[in-house]
């Protein structure tokens, strides 16, 4: 008998307790056939993927939050009640429940198990983690928990193609069965409860719709909501506790029904993970265990700075060569400039970051799944609180410092929304890699290579000082915003630490894959729109008349060239064509639209030393940070040749005022636009994944703002209060 042809996928709910290894049996089914955005209002993070089978149905995959029962205690469980109840709008009602279960903690995990089978929806459990309940002494009996819940169980030995295809061939043959009966026995003043709203109902409803509605959690659209309030009412005359006597009934059902779910009915008693518990009592020890996982951590950063040079270097190569070989294709003219410089720059600039997120994700990958990131949460929560901030804030605060970008999205383990979003809005304080050129450039100009003390650079010290003000600003604004904006303590942490293990490289691998596609895909489109609006502002409207005198020029030297000439002339006329080309481009530059709007905020930011000049590099560097050095490159006509730190710091530091003579920067100056940079939002990158992250373009204009307020005062302070002592 044929099975009929569905006119629309057939849709699979994922749901399971947090540490359950949902996520991984996510990604095994659907591979790269997936799709990660939020749902509408919250910033709880939605998965959604496909995965086609031989016969030519179609299993569209919901990997639902983590929660431990249906009750509503945070923004991720009522998307995950909602959602599973057919009430999340926008959303459809999934057609299958498939419940992945921790096989070596049963007794946890069939809490929430109990509850799904009252939804009345057809329903597959899936046992997770067998490995680890092998160690424990812990099998569970697939066929005698089938007979007892009455819904395919399937066992995983791993996450390969046969292990997916058997969960698969699950869900189709359930979507063809009645939906399972409670399991849980009611009794007394609930069970009474029950008959009068399914007797009060024009229409079926579920159990788990009843139980809600009883809460308070659910409002039942077929029942008048005065009806409702009277069967609460008489179940809370009748039985205050009603609800503490329910969750003890499930817990009653889960430990008569344990031993018969367990191989050998658990003759033996439960062994121990002795290989934890004795790796926690040094890991997690009050001295010791944050010293370690500092230590971790540090090699984390470093590892993300170091490793990540020699293919970003590579990667850079790739691309000028990929920009040389386009530019040769299409030839000179507007098309070519607007190319190589108004899409290509932009896109391929963000592309070279691409090395850091692969190696954050690899190395946040193998600490969660070796069990160890749970600790360091646990470790980092104490002082994490201090700030009103959560333990889970650390690792996206200490990522930022290489690139904000998957720094904020490593945010997705803060299942608190309040504290994630304190988090995304503070990361971006911390001195990113995109900020050091600019750092570099202000200290090659002012500061040279002089020692402190005999003992630190100059150089080195200022560098130490920037960094600690980005993070004493990320401590401030986050007792700030947890006090004003986001108001309340942060909750306090309740997690479960799973017990270590070996991670697997290709389930790391692949979620590893899968969040730098998706960095990819995500963020170029905006920088390809902000990088080509830049490349316009800066480009036009142009003085064709300097232009054609330019060519002519560049034509007579050129012609020279071609003739013959002895080396020294050839070396000349060579540095006259380059000058040329430079002064055009300066030129360009200041009558341009980007010229003009420099000029006009010059009155704001020339109280913090600034002119039209350094306006414009602030204005270009939007697209990314490290912009603003080949922006005042062109502004100082520093040719591509010696487009390096030490001529445009030459060029920078005695640069003079045409008017009066006079240098037009001082080391006050430098200062001031580092502490500018500091404190400055000067990146659409963080911008586009804040926006993603969040679901709004709210909070990207809200850390924007915030941030260039901050960075105006900041660097106003620096260089007025810094006058004031000099004078």
């Amino acid at each position: 008998m044929s099975t009929p042809t569905r006119t629309r996928p057939l849709r699979v709910a994922l749901v399971g307790n947090p540490n359950c290894g949902k996520t991984t049996v996510f990604n095994a089914l659907t591979g790269l056939s997936q799709k990660v955005g939020n749902y509408p209002g919250v910033t709880v993070e939605r998965r959604v993927g496909v995965r086609k089978r031989p016969g030519g149905e179609i299993l569209e995959i919901v990997d639902i939050p983590g929660t431990y029962s249906l009750g509503i205690r945070s923004p991720d469980e009522a998307v995950a009640v909602n959602l599973l109840m057919g009430r999340l709008p926008g959303e459809r009602s999934p057609d299958v429940i498939v419940n992945v279960v921790d096989a070596s903690n049963l007794a946890r995990n069939l809490f929430l198990t109990s509850q799904l089978l009252e939804l009345d929806r057809p329903m597959v459990v899936v046992l997770n983690m067998m490995d680890v309940a092998r160690r424990r002494g812990l099998v569970p009996d697939a066929r005698a928990m089938e007979e007892a819940l009455g819904v395919p169980v399937v066992p995983l030995e791993n996450h390969g193609a046969e292990a997916m295809d058997a969960v698969a061939a699950a869900v189709e043959r359930v979507a063809q069965s009645p939906p399972p009966k409670p399991v849980v026995p009611v009794e007394g003043a609930l069970s009474k409860s029950l008959a009068d709203l399914e007797g009060s109902l024009r229409g079926r409803i579920s159990r788990a719709a009843a139980l809600l509605a009883l809460e308070g959690e659910e409002t039942l659209d077929s029942l008048d909501s005065s009806r409702l309030d009277e069967v609460r009412a008489a179940l809370e005359s009748e039985d205050p506790n009603w609800w503490k006597r329910e969750a003890g009934a499930r817990y009653r059902w889960i430990d008569a029904h344990l031993p018969c779910f367990l191989e050998g009915e658990c003759k033996e008693p439960v062994r121990p993970d002795s290989g934890t518990a004795n790796a926690d009592r040094i890991l997690l020890h009050r001295f010791f265990g944050p010293l370690i996982f500092l230590g971790v951590m540090a090699f984390v950063f470093q590892g993300i700075f170091t490793w990540a040079s020699v293919p970003s270097d590579l990667l850079e190569s790739g691309f000028n060569a990929l920009s040389a070989l386009v530019g040769r294709w299409i030839g000179p003219g507007m098309f070519h400039d607007f190319i190589l410089g108004g899409v290509l720059s932009g896109v391929l600039n963000v592309l070279v970051f691409l090395p850091q997120i692969v190696i954050l994700f690899l190395f946040i990958g193998f600490l969660e799944d070796s069990g160890y990131m749970a600790r360091g949460v646990f470790i980092m929560d104490r002082l994490m609180r201090r700030f009103g901030l959560h333990g889970r804030a650390f690792v996206p605060l200490m990522s930022s410092f290489a690139c904000a970008v998957p720094g904020i999205m490593s945010t997705r383990t803060i299942g608190n929304p309040v504290t994630r979003l304190t988090t995304i809005l503070v990361a971006p304080l911390m001195s990113c890699s995109a900020r050091l050129p600019v750092y570099t450039l202000v200290i090659a100009a002012f500061f040279g290579s002089g020692k402190v003390l005999g003992v630190m650079s100059t150089g080195g010290l200022v560098l130490l000082v920037l960094y600690a003000l980005g993070i004493a600003a990320a401590a401030l604004m986050s007792v700030l915003f947890r006090r004003f904006l986001v108001k309340g303590e942060p909750p306090a942490l309740l997690m479960e630490l799973p017990p270590y293990r070996m991670p697997r490289p290709g389930a790391v691998l692949r979620q590893t894959w899968v969040q730098s596609l998706l960095f990819v895909k995500k963020v170029w489109t905006v920088i390809l729109i902000v990088t080509a609006t830049l490349w316009f502002l800066q480009t036009f409207p142009r003085d064709e008349s300097r232009s054609a005198v330019a060519a002519t020029q560049i034509e007579a030297i050129e012609s020279a060239l071609r003739d013959g000439v002895s080396p020294e002339i050839r070396e000349r006329l060579i540095n006259e064509k380059r000058d040329i080309q430079d002064g055009l481009r300066s030129a360009q530059l200041e009558q341009s639209f980007a010229g003009v709007v420099g000029k006009t905020i010059e009155p704001v930011i020339r109280p913090l030393g600034f002119d039209w000049r350094i306006g414009i590099g602030l204005l270009a560097s939007f697209a990314a940070r490290e912009v603003l050095v080949s922006t005042m490159a062109q502004v100082f006509a520093v040719g591509a040749d010696d487009e390096d730190v030490a001529s445009l710091a030459s060029r920078f530091r005695s640069a003079k005022d045409p008017r009066t003579g006079r240098l037009l920067y001082s080391p006050l100056t430098g200062i001031s636009l580092a502490v500018f940079f500091v404190l400055a939002c000067q990146c659409m990158s963080t911008l586009a994944i804040v926006r993603r992250e969040t679901g709004t373009w709210r909070w990207p204009a809200f850390l924007f703002g915030y941030m260039t307020i901050l960075a105006w005062v900041g660097s106003f302070l620096t260089y007025q209060l810094g006058s004031l002592w000099m004078a």
